[in-house]
């Protein structure tokens, strides 16, 4: 299993080794294959490693946002070799104001399954009590107006499509 793992690793990474033994040793190079591994694995960023465990690739596009409730669609098609699942994610990022607000706003998301060369529109919907924030001055919830910032992909880490919306 460890050798499946070191493999995709391989084929994910910017290494040029070809086998498990011409791995860099990362700490002492008598360590066994296993604890070289975990190092290996330990290196990755949290996208490598998806990519990684998902053995696929996927690809977003065709962005669309608007309307009140806001509906947000994008289209995502596994492009790998192999079927996969991928949890598609929206973040909204809110328009500048004089109150604090979050720099990206989780407003929705949606796993879905793809075999190789399969498409899939994901579509969200987010209510208007979802964009609103506390006005102190009004004593009130309100939806800020300006630039909003639509963003989907697989993490707040990984941001595949982004899109400006006025409200």
């Amino acid at each position: 299993m460890r050798r499946l793992i070191l493999a995709a690793i391989l084929a994910a990474s910017p290494w040029t080794a070809s086998a498990a033994d011409d791995l860099p040793p990362f700490r002492d190079p008598a360590l066994p294959i296993e604890a070289r591994l975990d190092d290996a694995l330990a290196r990755l960023s949290l996208a490598e490693k998806a990519a990684v465990l998902n053995y696929t690739r996927f690809e977003y596009a065709g962005l669309e946002a608007a309307g009140s409730p806001l509906v947000v669609t994008a289209t995502v098609t596994n492009t790998g070799s192999r079927a996969g699942d991928e949890v598609v994610q929206l973040y909204l990022v809110p328009p500048p104001g004089e109150e604090p607000r979050p720099r990206r706003m989780l407003r929705g998301f949606e796993r879905v399954s793809l075999a190789p060369g399969e498409s899939k529109q994901v579509r969200f919907t987010v209510p208007d009590e979802k964009l609103a924030f506390w006005n102190t001055a009004a004593n009130r919830f309100d939806v800020p107006r300006g630039g909003w910032g639509v963003e989907v992909g697989a993490s707040s880490a990984d941001i595949r499509l982004r899109t400006a919306l006025d409200r």
